[in-house]
């Protein structure tokens, strides 16, 4: 017979530079789920890793539900809609403030402005793996920072526009604001050449705000 968890386990595979892994890192700590963290290299991924998760690619959040019944959930994106489904979570979830995405017609605009923030982690991954080659494409690379451009800007108009998506009503950072300052850092990090402070200064009041969450502190990526 199955003995049933009163409340699920949870593991977390993750990279300590993977802002998409430090999406899920962020959140987890602002919903106040308590969780068992594993980092991992994703260029030298280990065999109990890939048995798990064949495609190699962090995070991967790993729920224990039963004795007998393990949920694996590949990708930020998929781990974010698990994270805010109701009933996903050990009950209390914390700051009842928190949420992956409002509750209100403000939701599609939200997730749509969190898959753009991390279409910027994306192209900045593409960017820099492509510049660790021997003989990098400058097409690739020059193709990379120019999608990273444009959908920054487009970001910075939504915050001008519709603020409240980035920073709620109670002053407080919303995840797709946590997902913009990941992906600027991630930036920051891979091609400093591509100085956002200069070309989006809006930016920076929403970084400050951002920086002031704990989880933030906690898991800002080493730079070496």
């Amino acid at each position: 017979m199955t003995r049933t968890q009163s409340t699920p386990q949870f593991e977390l595979y993750f990279s300590a530079r993977s802002p998409f892994a430090r999406r899920i890192r962020v959140a987890l700590a602002n919903l106040r789920v308590p969780f068992e963290g594993k980092e991992i290299s994703v260029f030298e991924p280990p065999a109990d890793f890939l048995k798990i998760s064949p495609l190699g690619l962090v995070p991967v959040l790993v729920v224990k539900q039963t004795d007998q019944e393990t949920l694996v959930i590949p990708d930020s994106s998929a781990i974010l809609e698990y994270l805010n489904e109701p009933g996903n979570l050990p009950s209390p979830q914390g700051d009842s403030t928190f949420g992956i995405w409002p509750n209100n017609t403000d939701k599609p605009w939200a997730r749509a402005a969190s898959t753009l923030a991390a279409g910027v982690m994306q192209h900045t991954v593409n960017h820099f793996l492509e510049s660790l080659k021997k003989a990098p494409d400058t097409e690739t690379t020059n193709e990379a920072s120019e999608r990273i451009v444009a959908t920054l800007t487009n970001l910075n108009e939504l915050l001008k526009g519709k603020q409240h998506l980035f920073i709620n009503r109670s002053k407080a950072t919303t995840q797709t604001g946590f997902d913009l300052v990941i992906a600027l850092d991630y930036l920051s990090l891979r091609i400093p050449a591509l100085d956002w402070n200069t070309q989006f200064s809006e930016f920076q009041n929403l970084v400050t705000l951002a920086y002031s969450n704990q989880a933030m502190q906690s898991t800002r990526p080493p730079k070496t």
